[in-house]
């Protein structure tokens, strides 16, 4: 599975990354970088199992991360069913790229997503 420009995501967890590689998953941040290069890492950052789409289990864990202790699976599990009935929109279970990318503002993820070196 590809994260952007070449990385997978699962090499985000091994202990070394050769040069080459390292700075090859570093040009998806470039400003030069099409928005879709981004939306497709943010979106494989999601998708933890590799499955082409974010599930119901890859939010929970991803939700989890980000709130950290502070809610219990109760409330895990309600952020991920009302993510779910917003987004959701062939009410199959899980997002496709497309349904992720109709609530990501596409101008704000090139900002956050983009390095600038000058």
């Amino acid at each position: 599975r590809v994260c952007g420009a070449d990385l997978p995501v699962q090499a985000i967890f091994v202990k070394q990354v050769d040069f080459e590689r390292f700075v090859r998953a570093l040009d998806v941040f470039s400003p030069h970088t099409e928005s879709s290069v981004k939306l497709q890492l943010l979106f494989n950052m999601y998708d933890l199992d590799g499955d082409g789409f974010v599930g119901q289990r890859d939010l929970r864990f991803v939700f989890g991360r980000l709130v950290g202790q502070g809610c219990t699976r109760a409330q895990l599990d309600a952020m991920v069913m009302s993510a779910m009935t917003l987004w959701d929109n062939n009410d199959d279970g899980k997002l496709s790229i497309a349904e992720f990318a109709s609530f990501v503002d596409r101008d704000d993820l090139s900002a956050r997503m983009t390095i600038h070196l000058d």
